[in-house]
């Protein structure tokens, strides 16, 4: 072959490499390979530069490299535009629709979904890849707390592309519809795309959809009641806390509400803390703001920490959510978060924007009433949000008083449930029922199970 045809076809041979890497989720080689790409592929062979410049973005932005991903989505979107290859413009614009609202930057991501949107207008009629963008514009309504529009938006949006069978905005829309059926108590709804979800994914034998996928159903079984699925989960997992790509995050957070729910706040605390380290760096706003939520539940819970701990962890959630107007992650974490909006004080911006919150949360309640099955399964939905939790309340004659959780177990031991009943029936770990019986004995003076249940009835505290 001539020397130009030979270097052009090394350059299109990279191209593939590079897909087949971020396949096998090897970013570091998938991100070379497309750069390689880049620099061998003539400035007329305008097709597989678009791939390449396409290929590089989305390798940043699974790597979690969002401030790269940011730049190199643009640059790949004026490739592709430059090229006359619509389907792959669409395409990167929808990916950096998601990349901006990772970012925190609602109203970008709403221009971007947008953008394409009427790029994939034929006509009067849309493309099957105009669906992606109406899940982009349905992701940002519900974020903005918006679930009717969302609803609207996502189901059309999913829809056109399970028609034209694109692949990743079907996974897209589906992760999302999970999530709106959630919110909207309909857990029905949510297993049903979760299952499909999980049948599509481990057709395509791609890892990373494949652990996305898995992760939502273990998040559906959460919600629902079927703690014991979210627990085998996590044993077949590997995460570590610089997993940052999006079809991560979903698994990352579901982990953390797993620890709590087993009253592992401190375990929580602190693999949540060198996650965010890495998120930080990367400028992952979303994900943060849900970190730092969940953190505050988690020391609300925990009567060692002090309440300006939680204050400065929630103040932390509103400064990050309030110039994009994130509202509904606030929701999804549940009524701890509500309590501590009341019982805080905001100032400036944060005083308005909390008060917007409230009053979400306030319509939330109106609008679909108390779900137990919610708070039963997920301790971020309620536990915690009770005063005695958190050390307001005193016992009777008890020079330091049991916490809410330690009268919950002393009401179980004197029913005679063994530790792993306890645990099972709280959704607490065994270590965590005894840790929490020894405070027991000792605030009670007891020995043994007998005698402190003996001393509590005299007390008067299981009456």
């Amino acid at each position: 072959l001539p020397p130009a045809e030979e270097t052009a076809l090394r350059g299109r041979a990279a191209v593939v490499r590079s897909y087949m890497a971020r396949m096998a989720d090897h970013y570091p080689q998938a991100i070379e390979q497309a750069e390689e790409a880049l620099q061998l592929l003539p400035v007329t062979a305008r097709t597989s530069r678009s791939l390449a410049a396409t290929g590089l973005a989305l390798g940043h932005h699974m790597q979690g490299s969002l401030i790269v991903a940011d730049a190199t989505y643009r640059e790949a979107i004026a490739l592709c535009e430059a090229a006359g290859d619509r389907f792959m413009e669409i395409t990167a614009r929808c990916l950096y629709c998601r990349v901006l609202q990772e970012r925190g930057a609602l109203h970008a991501a709403e221009v971007a979904a947008e953008q394409a949107l009427h790029r994939a207008a034929q006509g009067s009629q849309r493309l099957p890849i105009a669906g992606w963008a109406l899940i982009g514009l349905g992701n940002v309504a519900y974020a903005r707390n918006n679930l009717d529009l969302a609803e609207g938006l996502l189901v059309e949006g999913l829809d056109l592309v399970q028609r034209g069978n694109i692949r990743n905005g079907v996974y897209n829309g589906l992760h999302s519809i999970v999530g709106l059926r959630l919110a909207q108590g309909d857990v029905g709804g949510a297993r049903e795309a979760a299952a499909q979800f999980v049948r599509d994914a481990y057709a395509s034998h791609i890892p990373f959809f494949i652990r996305w996928a898995v992760a939502l159903q273990a998040l559906v079984a959460f919600r629902s009641g079927d703690v014991a699925a979210a627990n085998r989960w996590v044993h077949t997992i590997r995460l570590r806390p610089d997993n940052i790509a999006f079809t991560d995050k979903p698994a990352v957070v579901l982990f953390l509400r797993v620890l709590l729910a087993q009253g592992e706040t401190e375990a929580m605390l602190d693999w949540s803390a060198q996650h965010r380290t890495y998120l930080a760096a990367h400028d992952h706003i979303e994900t943060l703001i849900k970190l730092h939520l969940l953190e505050t539940v988690a020391l609300s819970m925990d009567e060692a920490h002090e309440a300006a701990q939680q204050s400065q962890s929630l103040g932390a959630a509103l400064a990050l959510a309030a110039p994009a107007g994130f509202i509904r992650p606030f929701l999804d974490t549940g009524e701890p978060i509500r309590v501590l909006l009341v019982e805080r004080s905001w100032d400036g911006p944060l005083q308005h924007f909390a008060a917007q919150l409230l009053a979400a949360f306030a319509a939330d309640r109106a609008n679909r009433p108390d779900r137990p099955e919610r708070a039963v399964a997920d301790p971020t939905l309620d536990l915690g949000s009770r005063p005695a939790a958190r050390g307001a309340r005193a016992d009777h004659g008890l020079v330091e008083p049991l916490s809410e959780r330690e009268r919950e177990v002393l009401v179980l031991m004197a029913t005679g449930l063994s530790n792993q009943g306890i645990a099972d029936r709280l959704v607490i770990s065994v270590p965590t029922v005894k840790k929490h019986g020894s405070n027991i004995f000792s605030k009670l003076h007891a020995t043994s199970r007998t005698e402190a249940v003996a001393h509590a009835r005299e007390s008067g505290l299981l009456d």
